[in-house]
């Protein structure tokens, strides 16, 4: 097979791997709301859904790696040394060319994207657990005579009228 209708078949593949980026991309924003707003349940969801969306994104690789390989033995490269930049310098002009390179394009900005996103996903969960330690350090300290939690994280048991608080907490 020559590499014009290699590269248009291994393209459609591509544009399956970009619309699951761009689901990651959009459930990943969501997320961050969900942080913000302090939606626990809504996070919980929203991990799940990421790790769905990784995971159809890991079953995708073993056929782009197959189409990007004979891709590359149809204009005479080394299928197992083979990179889709090298491809694209290597295959004619064409417009399965034109629309390899817009899809190699667009993957780097989804790439970089999701990764400055999770990043900040990342800082918003370190500070709402700073929050919380903070919080839970204030209450322990707030009355020293008669503290609602005992030190280091122990639940006060002889006090009767806090233990329901302590179990919750």
């Amino acid at each position: 097979m020559s590499a014009s209708p290699l590269a248009e078949e291994f393209a459609d593949v591509l544009e399956s791997a970009i619309d699951g980026h761009r689901e990651l991309l959009r459930v990943s924003r969501q997320e961050q709301q969900a942080i913000v707003h302090g939606e626990a349940q809504r996070v919980e969801e929203l991990m799940w859904r990421k790790q769905q969306l990784s995971g159809s994104l890991a079953e995708l690789q073993p056929r782009q790696q197959e189409m990007l390989r004979s891709a590359a033995g149809a204009v005479g490269l080394d299928p197992a040394e083979v990179t889709l930049t090298r491809l694209l310098r290597a295959m004619p002009r064409s417009a399965a060319r034109t629309r390899l390179r817009d899809q190699r394009d667009e993957l780097r900005l989804l790439a970089s994207t999701l990764e400055r996103t999770q990043r900040i996903t990342t800082r918003l969960l370190l500070r709402a657990i700073q929050f919380a330690d903070a919080t839970m350090q204030a209450l322990k300290a707030h009355d020293q005579e008669n503290p609602i939690y005992a030190p280091a994280g122990h639940v006060e048991r002889s006090r009767g009228e806090r233990t329901l608080m302590d179990r919750m907490a």
